[in-house]
């Protein structure tokens, strides 16, 4: 031990300690909460930026001893308990503040830039932020930030609106309208998950599948379990007997329900061995390198062509079982069924799932005669677009706390679907739902990924058996390799036009890559045929979408949901078809976009997990204006004029988005009345894309 003494926050502090210890965890733990983790100490995010003898570094990337006689600043140290400082105060007003993770960093960061120089320029922010991740709102408001705080440096009564404001009749729709927790977040209050644990609460750390496709044939954890501090070890021989999807949608689920908190078949790279539950984290790393575990290494599927192939390898080889809706051919489906103790693929309804096929979901649908509208068309284009896998990335990982409060399951979670993962958990673990508290802390950053249970289930259980406090942190490369990330897309999209640009016929088929599990694998694919076709209203029109099992890392929810890779490729198509026809792209799109009053046709042929009643109509649309204003704002019809080597481009998509899923999703709200005349509302509102909520 050593013991140093250092300057924080103008206040002096003596403490021992480890000579290297993680400066980023003992700023953490004497509750410095600004300073926080966003990249396992490789310095990357600047989530954790302090001020270290008057100089912008990361604390992560410092040790204990380096601290002695030093001072140091963090962003507690900005503004006081009931007042922003100037920037904190401008980040607010701007509206950069979003999920906030690392928006007190940010703040400390510039502060600091003020304080060097009076008036930055652009290249001086770009440098002062250049160690800083912001994943949330981009950098181009920073530049508005700065602009704002030294504005009012000059003049404290300075207003300037961020955006435009709409609705003179009107108090606040279509106002500006600072968030609600803007000002918590900016100045680093608790408010996250990490900020609610106990200090003895025990850490999880996760043995992981080194190998894409394999099975586990000799696990022994005899002596991680004798090791000193070790509480439990969670594998497949002691977890819960369920099936589940990780993804959170309404029961019942249209995924297949192919999960297994723990497994002896193994389908990618990171999929789950053992959990060690332990008093520390180093006593949980020690643990899982004690535990001995032999595999049989089996061929992997790596993509859509490999799944579909003829004898491809089955990533799910076990019986398949149908709540209900099974098909005639089940029993011959589950022929030569790997038994593998109570191993199954349940099945809630229909889907159009064949796992024994590599298939988890698949649907399909048309309006008209495709055939006979390719034979009108006087042009016919074929293409195929393909999509990678993407992380989504949030600064803050995925991470959560447990703990019983009597008889009570007690969950922190950072999650944008706390209800269904409240069903999910207390089915898993075997309580009444009302015997779970789910508490949703502030998402540091989600995307879609947090709309998965991807740890919660195994923290829950295991406070479940210990009756300990639990604390499940991902490491960033858990978030690559075990995190869901964007499914990937093969789409292969035909369309027939007249020489005007009228379109005569669209066929799409959309394959999908899911990897291992396949939760969301019947709704994001279909998104893309069901958020991209409907923009282009024709009467001749065929859809198919299949979804395939793989080995690669998981994919689930990611912004967009599904919607982007059908419009990219219907976009793609469009822009090719009017260079066949010497037209003009947007000329192209305003022939053939929808309107205000049409029938959507094919919403009638294809849902997001149901079938539409009947067939809808747009009941409003102002694709008109936004186009006619783009192309003027744009200056759509001006010469491209080459500067040097740069060449100039332009380009034109529509994209149609939604919320929920008719007739399944629902919402509700309670207002209460208060004696005051004031009115509280209760809402069961989530983040989903940081910042929505004012």
């Amino acid at each position: 031990m050593m013991n140093i003494r250092f300057t924080l926050n103008d206040a002096p502090q003596e403490m021992q300690c480890q000579p290297g210890e993680n400066v980023q965890q003992l700023l953490f733990r004497l509750g410095m909460h600004s300073v926080r983790n966003s990249d396992d100490g490789f310095g990357f995010a600047g989530s954790d930026a302090i001020l270290f003898n008057g100089v912008v570094v990361n604390a992560s990337l410092l040790i204990a001893a380096q601290l002695d006689n030093g001072v140091v600043t963090t962003a507690e140290a900005l503004g006081s308990w009931n007042q922003l400082s100037l920037v904190q105060q401008a980040m607010v007003d701007v509206g950069i503040v979003q999920s906030g993770y690392n928006d007190a960093a940010a703040a400390l960061i510039l502060t600091d830039l003020l304080a060097r120089i009076e008036e930055p320029t652009r290249a001086q922010i770009d440098d002062a932020l250049s160690g800083l991740f912001s994943r949330d709102a981009g950098y181009q408001q920073f530049y508005q930030v700065v602009a704002l705080a030294v504005a009012r440096r000059n003049d404290p009564e300075f207003q300037s609106l961020a955006a435009p404001e709409f609705r003179s009749d009107l108090n606040v729709v279509g106002k500006l309208c600072p968030k609600v927790d803007a000002a918590k977040m900016v100045q680093a209050k608790p408010c996250y998950v990490e900020d609610r644990v106990a200090r003895n609460a025990c850490i999880i750390k996760m043995l992981r599948s080194p190998h894409p496709h394999a099975l586990i044939t000799h696990l022994d954890v005899s002596k991680a379990e004798a090791l000193p501090g070790v509480v439990h070890v969670i594998t497949h021989r002691n977890c819960p007997d369920i099936y589940y999807t990780p993804g959170g949608q309404s029961a019942p689920e249209p995924s297949p329900l192919d999960r297994r908190m723990f497994g002896q078949k193994l389908r990618h790279v990171g999929d789950r061995v053992a959990a060690v539950v332990a008093e520390s984290e180093e006593i949980a790393l020690a643990a899982l390198a004690l535990i001995d575990v032999e595999y049989q290494v089996l061929k992997p599927v790596m993509s859509i062509d490999e799944a579909m192939a003829e004898g491809a390898p089955l990533v799910h080889d076990e019986p398949i079982v149908y709540v209900h809706g099974a098909p005639d051919d089940l029993a011959e489906q589950n022929q030569g069924s790997a038994q593998r103790g109570t191993e199954q693929v349940t099945i809630n309804f229909p889907i159009g799932a064949k796992p024994h096929s590599n298939i988890a979901a698949a649907v399909h649908g048309r309006i008209g005669n495709v055939d006979q509208g390719f034979a009108e068309a006087d042009v016919v284009l074929e293409r195929t677009y393909e999509s990678k896998q993407v992380q989504q990335c949030p600064a803050e990982m995925h991470v959560c706390y447990t703990y019983m409060d009597g008889d009570r399951l007690v969950i922190h979670a950072s999650t944008q679907v706390p209800w269904h993962l409240r069903r999910q958990v207390a089915r898993i673990v075997g309580l009444k739902q009302h015997k779970v508290h789910v508490i949703k802390e502030r998402v540091g950053g989600g995307f879609g990924s947090k709309q998965d249970i991807l740890l919660e289930e195994v923290c829950a259980w295991a406070t479940c058996v210990t009756g300990r406090a639990v604390y499940f942190h991902y490491t960033r490369e858990e978030e690559f390799i075990s995190n869901t990330s964007r499914h990937v897309a093969k789409v292969r999209v035909k369309i027939g036009a007249k020489k005007d640009g009228r379109l005569t016929a669209i066929d799409m088929n959309f394959l999908a890559n899911t990897g291992p599990y396949g939760n969301h694998a019947l709704t994001v694919p279909s998104n893309g045929p069901a958020l991209s076709l409907p923009l282009y209203p024709c009467d001749n029109v065929n859809f198919q979408v299949t979804t395939y099992y793989s080995n690669i890392c998981p994919n689930g929810a990611y912004q967009g949901y599904g919607a982007p890779k059908g419009n990219f490729a219907l976009t793609m198509i469009l822009a090719e078809m009017a260079e066949q026809l010497q037209m003009d792209p947007l000329d192209i799109i305003e022939r053939n976009r929808v309107v205000e009053g049409q029938e959507l046709k094919i919403l009638g042929a294809i849902g997001e997990g149901k079938m539409p009643t009947s067939v809808p109509s747009a009941a409003s649309c102002a694709l008109e204006p936004i186009l006619r204003k783009g192309r003027e704002l744009i200056q759509w019809s001006s010469p491209k004029v080459s500067q040097g080597d740069w060449q100039i481009g332009r380009g034109v998509a529509i994209i149609m988005q939604k919320s929920g899923i008719p007739d399944i999703d629902q919402a509700n709200c309670m207002i209460k009345l208060e004696s005051d005349g004031t009115f509280i509302v209760h809402s069961g509102g989530r983040i989903s894309v940081p910042g929505w909520i004012r």
